[in-house]
């Protein structure tokens, strides 16, 4: 394997794929910032790509300028970039029929089950929307069970996928279509069925088997130690609450829970120490090497195919063949056309996180390690260099993924940076065991006691990192200040190699952009704020300030689910204290909560959750919005007998009926309506 110790000249010369991977990125990044006025001109972008790309291959022949050929070739890849991303999103403007239609449609993900659905992705057979896919909640049905490669008929209707609109709520539009997911669609009971028909195509085969070894899992393994089991070998993550997610990002081992290319190349390195004593016989040892990457690949298609194995499957295969070919191997050559090649087929896997981190992590060790030799004390001990090994690794890539983990999660792990030596050789060893588990099912009695010991072990670890004081820190670096950031690690690695002043004067000049920019950005301020949350049951939030905050759901127990539905999100990245949950009636100094009433800081919300009671009313009650829930299903006229309201709020948990209804009454007495279905949650400023 070549050195590839950062210099960036030397890097663009010896790894050429570099260079139009770096571009096509950049076109990608230019195509969705600016797709607005893009939209419908794929085919220019990609017609004027080919016709840059044929002019650098002409100017190569006649030996023109090198710096002019190799321009032209950047602008190549990034009009390749625009014009393949513009395609995608082009083609993922759907205009879903309005009203509910009949669709066939295959599962193509397991399953996830809740307390009254069933949630799935499915593709459509048939019809003009065939080929899309749909994430799907179903209601269950008595005997009615789903798995992967089912074929169902469904009546719903289908929408485009789009946000609840809460503060600072994940970005779940986006991610879908991300994924290739272009709808969403809930079928109440009674309106699927499953034909009895079963899909016989590779991907669905493999995630029939997946369940099956699965249920083999159950069989044995119950509770948190059957969730770590599913992910960690098996790539289910259905199981992993927030609990889970929490110990492991604050103690920064959250990869060792998405299967990448660490756990391929344990689970490859046991197929080579299998077959190596024929390493010398090539006759039979290239046919065994072959369908040991035949195997990668179908362990990458078993657990679902997400970017980040692909990724690795791609480079380990190219890895072994060239060298059963005795060929020489480059690694970030490889890395870039791996790069390349899952671009050029799903452009928008470019956002995807878990790519994100695996393309960073395994480029800082590409570039960082090599600089990082042990000593030589250190190498002349074998358990030594080993350890070493493990630490420099893990260093290597966390230096280049923390700013991003920082972004997407708000934390910060001080120990994350070392804790690789730590789990990787658990990583070994459950992976080893499970593997065993399904191969020897004589031995399954005591493979089982491993796994139990080796998992209780490793938790009791991690949750021993993440009590110590600061061994995670919450961060909120937001999208500016992490480009920053990842321009000052760019900057620092080029001057560690060549020692020159102009990187120290990179460096100088973000620091001083990071220093403008953080005092000069101003963060929304929630202080003196209601937000009414667009959620499964109603939800209101009052702020006083980030320490003081109350919050209070109309169906019992909901509250804790909303709270730590924004925890993670609304919640860490404004630094609010935890907001205290409130039921009716409550009296505070702040706040005053009645069965139909809610007054905040200046601000009446009239309440409207059931009946009302017909009698005399000795005056109307001014409010400022009357918030109409599930369970009042009267006329808007009864209700303004009693509220005088300035505008009226509809919750998105309403049927159909009930809003057409309300917004029609609403027009007719010339009182604005907000429909929370459509306009996503509500944020109201009150008085000091």
């Amino acid at each position: 394997m070549r050195n590839t110790a950062f210099h960036i000249p030397r890097l663009l010369l010896e790894h050429p794929l570099l260079l139009p991977a770096l571009a096509l990125v950049v076109g990608i990044c230019l195509g969705e910032a600016f797709y607005a006025p893009l939209v419908g001109q794929s085919m220019t972008l990609l017609l004027l790509a080919f016709c840059f790309g044929a002019s650098a291959v002409f100017m190569l022949r006649k030996r023109v300028l090198e710096m002019a050929v190799l321009g032209t070739l950047i602008a190549a890849f990034c009009l390749l970039g625009a014009g393949l991303l513009t395609g995608q999103r082009d083609r993922s403007r759907i205009i879903w029929p309005t009203t509910p239609q009949t669709y066939e449609a295959t599962v193509i993900s397991s399953p996830r089950f809740t307390t009254k659905t069933l949630r799935v992705n499915v593709e459509i057979k048939s019809g003009r929307f065939a080929g899309f896919v749909i994430a799907a909640s179903l209601m269950k049905q008595t005997a009615q069970t789903l798995h992967p490669g089912d074929v169902i008929f469904f009546h719903s209707q289908v929408e485009t996928p789009r946000n609840n609109g809460n503060p600072e709520e994940f970005d779940y539009a986006a991610w879908l279509k991300n994924q290739g997911i272009y709808g969403t669609t809930f079928v109440y009971q009674n309106n699927w069925k499953k034909t009895g028909k079963i899909s016989t195509n590779i991907r669905t085969v493999l995630l029939r088997y997946r369940e099956e070894l699965l249920e083999k899992y159950k069989t044995f393994f119950q509770g948190y130690k059957l969730t770590v089991l599913a992910a960690l070998t098996l790539g289910d993550r259905r199981g992993l609450n927030d609990d889970f997610r929490e110990l492991f990002a604050a103690t920064g081992t959250s990869h060792i829970l998405a299967l990448s290319g660490l756990h391929l190349s344990i689970l490859f390195g046991f197929f080579l120490w299998a077959v190596r004593p024929l390493r010398n016989r090539r006759r039979i040892y290239l046919p065994l090497l072959l369908m040991g990457v035949v195997q990668v690949w179908l362990f990458t298609f078993l657990v679902g195919a997400p970017f980040s194995l692909v990724r690795a499957a791609f480079m380990l295969s190219l890895l072994h063949l060239t060298q059963a070919l005795r060929r020489d191997y480059n690694a970030l050559n490889s890395l870039s056309l791996a790069l390349i090649g899952i671009l050029l087929v799903s452009p928008t896997a470019l956002f995807d996180m878990g790519l994100q981190l695996s393309f960073l992590a395994l480029l800082g060790i590409l570039l960082i390690a090599p600089k990082l030799a042990p000593p030589t004390w250190v190498s002349r001990f074998w358990s030594l260099n080993f350890v070493y090994d493990l630490l420099r690794t893990s260093f290597c890539a966390q230096i280049l993924t923390l700013p991003l983990i920082a972004y997407y999660f708000n934390s910060f792990s001080l120990v994350g940076l070392f804790t690789g030596w730590l789990v990787i050789p658990f990583a070994y060893a459950i992976l080893l065991l499970a593997l065993l588990f399904f191969c020897l099912p004589f031995a399954q009695t005591v493979l089982v006691s491993l796994l139990n010991g080796t998992m209780d072990t490793m938790l009791q670890c991690l949750n021993f990192l993440s009590s110590w004081d600061y061994a995670s820190i919450t961060v909120v670096p937001g999208k500016v200040i992490t480009l920053l950031i990842y321009g000052v690690i760019f900057f620092l690695l080029t001057y560690l190699q060549n020692r020159r002043a102009r990187n120290l004067y990179g460096i100088a000049c973000l620091l001083l952009c990071g220093a403008i920019y953080y005092i000069m950005y101003t963060p929304p301020a929630y202080d003196n704020t209601i937000v009414v949350y667009k959620s499964s049951s109603p939800a209101i939030h009052c702020i006083v300030d980030k320490q003081h905050s109350y919050l209070w759901s109309m169906r019992k127990g909901h509250a804790e689910q909303i709270l730590r539905s924004i925890r993670r999100t609304f919640i860490r990245t404004n630094r609010m204290a935890q907001p205290q949950l409130v039921e009716v009636p409550q009296k505070k100094e702040d706040l005053i909560l009645l069965p139909h009433v809610l007054a905040f800081r200046g601000k009446r919300v009239g309440l409207l959750s059931e009946k009302i009671r017909q009698g005399a009313s000795a005056s109307l009650l001014q409010v400022n919005y009357l918030y109409i829930m599930p369970g009042y299903k009267q006329d808007l006229s009864t209700a303004l007998n009693y509220f005088a309201p300035d505008s009226i709020i509809l919750d998105t948990s309403l049927t159909d009926f009930y809003r057409a209804k309300y917004s029609t009454e609403a027009a007719e007495n010339a009182i604005p309506c907000y429909d929370m279905k459509e306009r996503g949650a509500l944020i109201l400023q009150c008085g000091k």
